[in-house]
Formats: structure tokens, sequence, C-alpha cells
């Protein structure tokens, strides 16, 4: 398939959810007050970490897995809005999930990017260290084989791009080593729609409160 039959087949959908999504990620910082005239007190990028995630389920008939692999860039960290502070990362991931339901089965396999996953590092005051609630928000390719219910015992293969929307809380292990638990979901409809929740691990290769706190004794 070209690029041009990819584009035909790009469903957008739900374009309010994504404008919501990124109005929530702001006011989330501008809630306590307005905007401070300070300014920020870290913009440059600070690690870069390798996050892998998964999740299980089974319920009757039904089960179903998912496996997540990614890198993730600190873009800017500590954004100062009135008496709160955000992080800004960037993230890009590998996706695949199987799902059986009456013994049809239905796989998916996505390459995306979140433009902007927003952690909330402080609110009113008040700095987040070990625990930071955040929003997602980006889009992802997937390639879809699901039961054809044309044909029995048949199969239909698709490709589309969609927007996708998430949060998640990540709680800090140590200097290096955070655990996630996230959901996100695509904006796609009927059998396109890829969602669900997983837990994880991501471990920072460069940069991160290590580096930090060695620089902070050597000054």
């Amino acid at each position: 398939m070209s690029f041009p039959d990819v584009l035909r087949e790009i469903s957008f959908p739900h374009k309010g959810w994504i404008r919501t999504g990124l109005l929530i990620s702001a006011a989330l910082a501008c809630l306590p007050g307005a905007a401070s005239a300070e300014p920020p007190l870290k913009t440059e990028a600070q690690s870069i970490s390798l996050s892998l995630d998964g999740a299980f389920d089974r319920y009757g008939t039904t089960h179903s897995e998912s496996l997540r692999a990614g890198a993730e860039f600190e873009c800017a960290s500590e954004l100062k809005l009135g008496r709160s502070a955000l992080d800004w990362n960037l993230q890009l991931y590998y996706a695949y999930s199987h799902s059986v339901t009456d013994g049809a089965a239905t796989n998916a396999r996505s390459e995306g990017i979140d433009f902007a996953k927003i952690l909330l590092s402080g609110w009113r005051g008040r700095e987040f260290k070990t625990v930071k609630p955040y929003l997602l928000a980006g889009v992802e390719l997937t390639w879809l084989k699901e039961p054809d219910t044309e044909e029995e015992s048949g199969y239909a293969s698709s490709r589309f791009i969609s927007p996708t929307l998430g949060y998640g809380v990540e709680l800090k292990i140590n200097h290096s080593v955070s655990l996630n638990a996230e959901y996100r979901r695509n904006l796609s409809g009927g059998g396109r729609r890829v969602s669900g929740m997983t837990l994880g691990l991501s471990y920072a290769i460069l940069g991160g409160d290590e580096d930090e706190a060695e620089k902070e004794k050597e000054e």
C-alpha cells in the first residue's frame, strides 16, 4: 500500500477529545492561580529512559495480553505555572496486543509517539519527587488483524493512524528505576479501538536524579 493509500485510511475521530485532553493538561497546572512571572527552573533535556510495559487479563472464554517497549526523552522539567510545576517528556514506542474471544483472535501492532507526556511535579508549592501523576497525548500507526465478519473462518487486515490519549502515575523506586501504572486508548471506534491498562518499568540510561545529585555534590 502506497503512502497516499495510507493517508486515505487515516482515522481522526473525536477531535474534541484531543482538545479536551490538552486543555486538561494545561488546567492541571493553572488551577492554583495565575501564571507566575518566574522563568522556568530547568528547560534542558535531563534524561533518556527505556521502558517496558505489559498486561494480562482473563475472563471466562476471553483473554488478552499486551506488551509495549519504548524510549522516553525528557524535554523540559520543573516548568513553573503559578505555584505548580510540570515535566514535559516525549516518548516513542512499539506495542503488540493479542486478544481471544470465543476462539476468535485479534492482533494489533502499533508504532506511536507521545508528543506530550505531562507529569505533575509540583502542586501549590509542594514538590513531587516519588509519585508523579501524568497525562498523555499522541498519535500511533496500527496494523490490525481481526476476524472477518463476512467470511467464516477468515481474517481481515487493515492499518490506520489514530490520535491517542491516556493517563497514569509514575512511582520512583530509586535514582534510575521507576514503576508506571498507565491507561491509554486510541480514538478510533469499533474494532479499531485499542485500549488497556498496563504496568511497567522504566530505566534511565542517561541523566536522571543520580546525575543531578552528583552535580550538586561537585558544586
